[in-house]
């Protein structure tokens, strides 16, 4: 026999901040997804991007310039050659409450885990 308690949520009405309810489970928000980009600024976009790439490249040898100047236009070729470095966020969390705030979310607990 199942014990479980039901859902926080089941049974309620889906309401956005604007009370004008939400979208029915199963349905997109947005089905026709993100626009595409015009083929006409993609192209432009790649054939500008050798020259701007020059730019950049001038910019961070120019001992004339600022260092704030070529330090930015150095980060911006990083950036574009190797991608933008992952970001790593510590998340720290005190274990009182979480079993039973777990509990009331979904019914059921989770394996215990060592804590700092």
């Amino acid at each position: 026999m199942d014990n479980k308690p039901p859902h926080p949520l089941k049974g309620k009405p889906s309401n956005n901040r604007l009370g004008k309810g939400g979208f029915q489970p199963g349905v997109s928000g947005n089905p026709g997804g993100r626009p595409k980009v015009s083929g006409y600024m993609s192209e432009l976009a790649r054939a500008e991007s050798e020259a701007c790439l020059r730019l950049l490249i001038e910019i961070r040898d120019n001992p004339e310039a600022k260092t704030v100047e070529r330090m930015a236009a150095a980060n911006a070729l990083l950036d574009r050659g190797i991608g933008k470095p992952t970001q790593f966020q510590e998340v720290t969390h005190k274990r009182d409450g979480l079993d039973e705030l777990l509990e009331q979310i979904d019914g059921s607990r989770i394996l215990p885990f060592t804590t700092q």
